[in-house]
C-alpha cells in the first residue's frame, strides 16, 4: 500500500504544472498583448477636444482606451502568474525570441502612450479627464513590471535586454501619467525612472 502512494505521489510530482508556460505559449502571450495594444493606437489617434469630453458620459475614444489598457492588465497578470514556475529557457534562440516579442511590445506601447500624451494637452487642465487616464497608465506600470521580472526569470540569458526594454516604456509611461495629471507638458519632462526600475532590477541582481 505505502509503495502503491509513493508511486502515485512520485508520478505526479513528474507530472509539469499545467499553468506552466514553454515558449510558444508565452510568445502567444506577449502577441496577443501586443495586438491589444495595436487596436487601441487608432482609438488614441481619434481622441480630439471634441469627443474627449464624452468620456463623462462613457462615450467616445477614451472610454476604449482606458477598458483596452485595463484588459491588457488583466492579460499581463494573467501571463504573469503562469510564468511563475515556468522552465527557464536555455537554448538562446528561443530566448532571443521571447526577448524579441517583449520588445515589439514595448515598442508597440510606447508608440500608444505618446499618442495620448500628444493630445494630453486637450485635457490636462481637466481632472475629470485626465485622471482616469493617469490611473490607468499607473496599472500598465506595475504590470510592465511584473512581467518583466518574470521574464527576466524565465530568460536569465536576456536580463539586459529585457530591462533595456521595460525602462524604455516606464519612462514613456512616467510621461504619460505626468501629462493626464497637468503636471508637466510632454515638451518638458526631465523626471527619472525611478521606483518601478530599481523594482526589475532589485529581481534581476537577486536572480543573479
Amino acid at each position: 500500500m505505502r509503495t502503491t502512494a509513493a508511486a502515485a505521489l512520485a508520478l505526479f510530482a513528474a507530472v509539469p504544472s499545467l499553468a506552466a508556460l514553454s515558449v510558444p505559449e508565452t510568445l502567444v502571450g506577449l502577441r496577443n498583448l501586443t495586438a491589444q495594444t495595436k487596436e487601441l493606437q487608432a482609438s488614441a489617434k481619434d481622441v480630439s477636444i471634441i469627443n474627449g469630453i464624452l468620456l463623462i458620459l462613457d462615450l467616445g475614444p477614451l472610454p476604449k482606451v482606458i477598458y483596452g489598457f485595463a484588459n491588457i492588465v488583466t492579460s499581463a497578470n494573467d501571463l504573469v502568474n503562469r510564468l511563475d514556475g515556468s522552465t527557464p529557457v536555455a537554448v538562446d534562440a528561443d530566448a532571443t525570441t521571447v526577448s524579441d516579442a517583449f520588445k515589439e511590445f514595448s515598442f508597440q506601447h510606447v508608440t500608444l502612450i505618446n499618442l495620448l500624451i500628444a493630445r494630453s494637452g486637450l485635457f490636462n487642465t481637466l481632472p475629470i479627464i485626465g485622471a482616469p487616464v493617469a490611473d490607468v497608465l499607473r496599472n500598465i506600470e506595475d504590470a510592465t513590471d511584473d512581467i518583466a521580472i518574470a521574464l527576466n526569470k524565465f530568460l536569465p540569458t536576456k536580463g539586459s535586454q529585457i530591462t533595456e526594454y521595460h525602462d524604455e516604456l516606464i519612462e514613456t509611461l512616467k510621461r504619460g501619467v505626468d501629462a493626464f495629471n497637468g503636471i508637466l507638458s510632454s515638451n518638458t519632462y526631465t523626471g527619472k525612472k525611478e521606483a518601478p526600475v530599481s523594482r526589475v532590477k532589485r529581481a534581476l541582481y537577486v536572480g543573479n
